[in-house]
């Protein structure tokens, strides 16, 4: 029984580290896109 709500509460852990690389990813993709959106606005 107690190693069922260990298992559990490790799942839920990498459920939240996995949401919050993909958070990071996102921002870093945002500033991405907005560094070749000045790049690009620059160079017009």
């Amino acid at each position: 029984m107690l190693a069922r709500a260990f298992n559990s509460s490790k799942q839920s852990e990498a459920k939240g580290k996995r949401k919050k690389e993909k958070e990071k990813e996102k921002e870093k993709e945002k500033e991405i896109s907005n560094k070749v959106k000045t790049y690009f606005d620059i160079s017009k």
